[in-house]
């Protein structure tokens, strides 16, 4: 017994009359008799006294009833998961965020769990070289993006517009205050966030490496870390090469196997503690944005 049968019995039990039932359902008369028949069977009761008058048994009103419940879950159900179809198929514009840090690796392992759980679902990559991450929401050109920490604000945009999902860091690996070795700090065994105190930060003036300024900005309101920023107007690989030796650098295992690092030299890389007290990393996106596949990834980012 089928879901079609069901419902040609609840037709019938409207009409009492097998030609209009027939009808209604678009079928021929007696086709609709031997499929009554053949349920009468399966199920071992009477559902139509045939004769004159012709009628519904007592077993095949009760039967009808849960056949209308039957077919009003079926209808709801398969409204459901319609609607939870169209949350999984589609594409999202994910704004790749800057290679310093290990921010990249832990984007991208993010990313390739969830595809693997949302395969239908599939991620494209958007670079900006000279536009701010706000800009690019409000365009439409990405549909998430990340920022650093969840106390960075966008410029024109409100905290109440936006919803940010934390990206869960505790894969992101060791910092390392990457200093030159006539520096004070380069004969530690390690460093504090708060021994950063005075010392010059390097950064890219491209928009974007904007966030990596922000948290030197963030620095001083959370660790109350008082340091300097220096902006320098080329690549990110002319940074490091360029950089003097009273500036220094925070750089990641990710960061120092990049070929530019190891064309510096008179440079060590001394572990610095308590990154996780300001590297605390959210994917956000706009409340406004109406890509389905969004709630997709929300709930996947809130487990």
């Amino acid at each position: 017994m089928d879901i079609n049968q069901l419902r040609e019995f609840t037709v019938f039990a409207r009409h009492l009359n097998f030609s209009k039932a027939a009808l209604a359902l678009g079928i021929a008369q007696p086709t609709l008799s031997s499929h009554i028949a053949a349920m009468e069977m399966e199920l071992g009761f009477k559902l139509v006294q045939r004769g004159k008058p012709l009628h519904i048994t007592p077993a095949g009103k009760q039967f009808c009833v849960e056949c209308e419940r039957i077919l009003a879950s079926f209808g709801t159900a398969v409204e459901t998961c319609k609607e939870l179809a169209k949350k999984h198929v589609g594409q999202i514009a994910f704004e790749t965020p800057i290679t310093q840090g290990g921010i990249l690796g832990l984007c991208e392992r993010f990313l390739l769990h969830f595809q693997k759980e949302f395969p239908t679902i599939s991620i494209r990559k958007h670079r900006s070289a000279d536009m701010p991450l706000e800009d690019i929401l409000r365009a439409g050109l990405a549909d998430v993006g990340l920022i650093l920490n969840p106390k960075i604000s966008l410029n024109g945009i409100e905290a109440n517009e936006v919803e940010l999902l934390p990206l869960h860091s505790e894969t992101l690996g060791p910092h390392y205050l990457w200093v030159d070795e006539s520096h004070p700090l380069a004969k530690r065994d390690q460093i504090e966030l708060a021994d950063l105190k005075g010392c010059r930060f390097l950064f890219p003036s491209s928009i974007r490496y904007q966030g990596l300024e922000c948290l030197g900005v963030l620095a001083e309101t959370l660790v109350g870390v008082k340091v300097e920023r220096v902006l320098w107007p080329g690549t990110y690989e002319e940074c490091i090469m360029g950089i003097d030796a009273a500036e220094v650098m925070i750089v990641s295992d990710d960061d120092l196997r990049e070929p530019a690092y190891g064309l510096v030299d008179g440079r060590v890389a001394v572990p610095l503690k308590g990154m996780k007290e300001l590297v605390q990393p959210c994917f956000i996106f706009l409340k406004s944005n109406t890509n389905p596949a969004i709630e997709s990834f929300r709930t996947f980012a809130l487990r």
